[in-house]
């Protein structure tokens, strides 16, 4: 057989730089296609040093698959067979040759994202979503409820779940007109609804630890701010501190119109208008309720009061074996004590008050005393006038003699 020298020249080029059937194969797969619609393609198939394996378009064309018949491309293992498909509609399957119906992208397990992704439209999510380091969950539980959880990839505590962290715009929850339910516990940080807070804050002169329900205002560093609608400002404020003790705070400025600042002193120390103690004492107009049941300082308005009294009720006065004192008696105490015998002087009055229906009751002692008196007092006027008319008859009969 004549070989001519530039067949082998071709065959001793191609020996160089490709060993085909040959698992030991470490040359260069050089294929130059001369087609009509592509006369200077190139494919390149090379095995590198590292021992990786390239498929090389040299001429920077499209590399494409299976591009005239239209079937799928599948990659595998020649042991487990395939695992993944390039769909010919252009949909992927990852680690699965079956992709749900109505999604491009189908992955069967866990996928990491290492910059953004962006979802134009629904992102539907059968079990977890690990968002940046798996600090985000968004998942389906067992009662099929969809739960988005926030937690350290690598820590079982619960992290922070910041919605709208770094923007300024508005979060809206429920907006299609679910309901926004909490199952347990809810910080709420700033205002709600630009002019309502529930924060917790401290100091010891105010009970310690303080729950508040701020209305018109909020507390940060220490400082409360006092918002205004443009012609005045406001607040008010129900707190509990952690001694069971309940405040209701309220203060108004028309003096400032738009917001200002007040401590703890300013506001809680002269704005408190009533306190119910964690005993049911209740001050009005006072923090110091002095052990009553009610404390108010200042007027008290009402149509009727009724007051139930445990002392004895003075009808006792008018026993016939009562001791009443006489009015010399009276006349030496008020003389000696400056003041009515079992009433309350003027410094025990301003020391230590009036028990109302003790006080009644006395009062009420001295009035049945007094008509004891008045009682006496006119049995003798009676004598007396009708000594005096027994006397005039005796005169009148003596001068017409």
């Amino acid at each position: 057989m004549k070989l001519s020298l530039s067949t082998l020249f071709l065959f001793l080029y191609g020996f160089m730089y490709a060993q085909l059937g040959s698992n030991t194969g470490s040359g260069i797969v050089n294929i130059n296609g001369n087609t009509d619609n592509y006369p200077s393609s190139i494919l390149r198939l090379v095995k590198w040093s590292n021992n990786n394996a390239h498929i090389d378009v040299m001429d920077n064309k499209n590399l494409m698959f299976n591009y005239y018949t239209g079937g799928h491309v599948y990659f595998g293992t020649a042991n487990s067979g395939s695992h993944s498909i390039f769909h010919k509609s252009g949909k992927l399957g990852i680690n699965t040759l079956s992709i749900t119906s109505g999604f491009s992208l189908d992955v069967n397990g866990q996928s990491k994202f290492r910059n953004n992704i962006e979802v134009s439209g629904n992102a539907h999510v059968s079990n977890y979503l690990h968002v940046k380091g798996g600090r985000l969950y968004a998942y389906r539980d067992s009662d099929n409820w969809g739960v988005v959880y926030a937690k350290h990839f690598d820590s079982p505590a619960g992290q922070p779940l910041h919605l709208n962290y770094y923007g300024s715009g508005t979060t809206v929850v429920g907006a299609g007109g679910g309901n926004f339910e909490v199952k347990n516990d809810m910080q709420v940080q700033g205002k709600i609804n630009g002019r309502l807070s529930m924060i917790t804050w401290g100091n010891p002169n105010y009970g310690h630890t303080n729950s508040s329900l701020v209305m018109n205002g909020i507390r940060t560093s220490g400082q409360w701010e006092v918002l205004g609608d443009g012609a005045r400002t406001s607040i008010g404020l129900i707190s509990t501190d952690i001694f069971g003790n309940i405040r209701i705070v309220a203060h108004h400025d028309p003096s400032v119109s738009n917001s200002k600042s007040m401590n703890d002193d300013q506001l809680i120390g002269e704005n408190t208008r009533m306190i119910i103690s964690s005993s049911g004492n209740v001050g009005i107009g006072t923090t110091n309720t002095f052990g009553y049941k009610l404390a108010v300082n200042g007027a008290i308005g009402s149509k009727e009061v009724v007051v139930e009294t445990t002392s004895a009720w003075p009808d006792f006065v008018f026993e016939p074996d009562y001791d009443l004192p006489t009015l010399e008696e009276v006349e030496q105490h008020i003389v000696d004590q400056g003041h009515l015998p079992e009433i309350p002087s003027e410094s025990e009055v301003a020391e230590s008050g009036i028990n109302l229906g003790e006080m009644n009751a006395k009062l009420l002692q001295k009035i049945e005393e007094l008509t004891l008196y008045l009682i006496d007092q006119h049995k003798e006027i009676e004598e007396l006038k009708t000594l005096t008319q027994q006397q005039q008859n005796e005169i009148a009969q003596l001068k017409n003699k």
